[in-house]
């Protein structure tokens, strides 16, 4: 079984593979902050950084080559999904309403990755985008007005939801935290914008994610972890299912 390093590492790699260098970038940053870090860890880490830095550079001379219309092409590389994070990065430096009718039907498609919807409909608030956009994501459908959602309100839940995981686990088990934290941020761009707690609670949800870590690192929640969470075991179970169909 894979150790906590190894799984760290093998995390970087296929986050790199989707070429989400700014988020492969931050882990590896959160990393080599950490009150311990092991010498040979350490040093793959800093090697790392440096080729993720390399890859940033290369992209940011190359985006004065993107324009509107090969966005929308590579966005219809249904087989090819992970090359749309950097269009939809190069689409924050143009102007998305151009192809407002390409970035509906991408929204609608089933067929592509939820989190990748997530960081297009990003773009849309970013660029304050007026109109009602319809998405469909894990078989449930929402209506927003990316110039009117109130995006600091959901970022606000992850954060409540990592502070809770917080209170609950690092003084005990920070690495266990810093796993949480990775899961925490994987389900939110799953299913953002749908954000519908009126089924459980964020410590329901908070607790499968404790559930879940634990799993991944092949050990068993402790009793008195699970007493520090007021949360329904039934919901629980039932997000904690959901989880492990997302990670």
């Amino acid at each position: 079984m894979k150790n906590y390093y190894e799984d760290i590492m093998q995390k970087i790699n296929e986050i790199m593979s989707k070429n989400d260098y700014d988020e492969a970038f931050k882990i590896v940053c959160e990393e080599l902050s950490a009150p311990y870090v092991p010498q040979d860890f350490e040093k793959q880490l800093e090697q790392m950084q440096k080729i993720i830095m390399e890859k940033i550079k290369f992209e940011e001379k190359n985006f004065t080559n993107w324009n509107t219309e090969k966005v929308a092409n590579i966005m219809a590389k249904k087989l090819d999904q992970d090359s749309h994070l950097m269009a939809f990065d190069a689409l924050r430096g143009l102007n998305a309403r151009l192809i407002l009718e390409d970035i509906k039907a991408y929204l609608l498609d089933s067929e592509i990755k939820p989190e990748y919807k997530t960081f297009l409909i990003m773009v849309l608030i970013e660029q304050l985008v007026d109109q009602e956009i319809l998405i469909e994501k894990n078989g449930s459908k929402i209506s927003i007005n990316p110039a009117k959602y109130n995006l600091r309100e959901a970022q606000d839940i992850l954060k409540d939801i990592e502070l809770k995981i917080e209170q609950t686990i690092y003084d005990s088990n920070p690495s266990l935290f810093t796993i949480c934290q990775h899961i925490a941020n994987t389900y939110f761009y799953n299913v953002f914008p749908i954000l519908n707690f009126d089924k459980f609670t964020l410590n329901d949800l908070a607790m499968a994610i404790i559930m879940k870590a634990c799993d991944s690192l092949g050990i068993v929640l402790e009793e008195s972890l699970e007493l520090k969470i007021d949360f329904n075991k039934e919901n629980t179970m039932i997000l904690l299912s959901e989880l492990n169909n997302i990670i």
